[in-house]
């Protein structure tokens, strides 16, 4: 989002990066933090955790996209924590590198991977997929390959929490009631200070909303 824009001022760009607690077997979802920062980078990201850290929160696995940042800002923080790379996030990106004739295919057949009964099943079905479609697309294969059983955690854990873990679909409404408050409050707050605030503001709204 951009913070400072008005007449006269261009502003500067910002984001915030979210903490978002999820109780699989309770079916519970809240914003537990937030930090504001000029990027998304490891040194935003490890703020947040610290902080989390210094509040008693020990996650017993971290699920996002592939960004390098939170990963290594993690490990720095909770070195022995679990990661679950969010599927959704790696199938799409697998499938903007495939053929674009065949993007359908390849995005049904990738799925399956993570549809396996068990991690063993998951890897083997892989190994196939990348043999059948390396030649004609190794781009989008290459890409699938990379980190894949971090995309596989999810197998080591119940399976009643297995659905809640495997994306971070959890976090998708929260995140667009953040965005929501954002764009009511005309899309660009005065400093970052005003940004914290209806960030916060957003994030109890949402929590509210829990059962």
């Amino acid at each position: 989002f951009t913070v400072g824009k008005g007449p006269g001022r261009g502003g500067h760009r910002a984001c915030a990066v979210v903490a978002i607690g999820l109780w699989p077997e309770q079916g519970r979802c809240e914003i537990v933090d937030f930090e504001v920062g000029q990027e998304e980078d490891e040194e935003t990201c490890r703020r947040l955790f610290e902080r989390l850290d210094k509040r008693g929160w020990r996650p017993e696995l971290v699920v996002s996209d592939d960004n390098a940042a939170y990963r290594a800002a993690a490990e720095w923080v909770w070195p022995q924590v679990s990661w679950q790379l969010c599927i959704n996030h790696k199938l799409r990106a697998a499938g903007r590198r495939a053929p674009a004739g065949k993007k359908r295919k390849f995005a049904a057949e990738a799925a399956e991977i993570f549809r396996a009964e068990s991690k063993q099943q998951a890897q083997q079905r892989a190994r196939a997929f990348a043999n059948r479609w390396y030649a004609e697309a190794p781009g989008a294969v290459i890409s699938l390959m990379r980190n894949l059983d971090m995309a596989l955690t999810f197998y080591d854990y119940p399976a009643s929490w297995q659905r809640a873990i495997r994306t971070n679909n959890a976090a998708e409404s929260a995140m667009r009631r953040l965005r929501d408050g954002l764009r009511r409050a005309g899309g660009s707050p005065g400093s970052t200070t005003g940004a914290i605030v209806i960030l916060f503001a957003s994030a109890l709204s949402f929590n509210r909303q829990i059962p």
